[in-house]
């Protein structure tokens, strides 16, 4: 089954505002956009190769310092020629049948992500699809009205937050 949407969507949740939109990630202004990694943290195909190229052998050299890391966690970097100002770089879990715990890294990732965003910034960032190939036969493609799969490179489904700080 293939899901059908009129995108941009907008929501707000408590004091966050969501869009889910159909952008170029590498293009974006944002404080900081997430990629789907690997645990080695090193350049891949799809969404992560497409961010290495925009960014910059910088990218690397700064991935290539940090030792890693596990699927359900994710890292930082500074984002170099791209318009976002940090990469943050998280590990998602492979499908493997959801024997391997899968659910909860897949959520690990997510938190830790998001975690990362340093409090400084104003919180604006951009998630693209995380772990797509590893759920994508249990949840399926989704599709815009009138246009393909978006699990191409680089034009991918966004979803980009505004949270306002609160009054701390």
């Amino acid at each position: 089954m293939i899901f059908t949407m009129d995108l941009p969507i907008v929501a707000e949740v408590g004091t966050a505002r969501l869009e889910i939109v159909v952008a170029d990630i590498t293009t974006l202004d944002v404080d900081a956009i997430v990629n789907a990694a690997n645990t080695r943290l090193i350049r891949g195909g799809g969404v992560d190769g497409a961010i290495h190229r925009a960014a910059g052998p910088q990218l690397q050299a700064e991935c290539d310092t940090l030792g890693g890391c596990k699927t359900g966690s994710a890292k930082i970097t500074r984002g170099y020629r791209l318009k976002a100002r940090h990469v943050i770089h998280a590990v998602g879990p492979v499908w493997g049948g959801g024997e391997k715990d899968e659910p909860d890294l897949l959520a690990s990732c997510y938190r830790t992500a998001l975690a990362l965003i340093p409090r400084d910034l104003d919180r604006h960032l951009s998630v693209s699809c995380r772990s797509r190939r590893a759920h994508c036969g249990r949840h399926r493609c989704v599709r815009t009205r009138g246009g393909a799969a978006r699990h191409r490179a680089r034009r991918v489904l966004l979803l980009r937050a505004r949270v306002r700080r609160s009054s701390r």
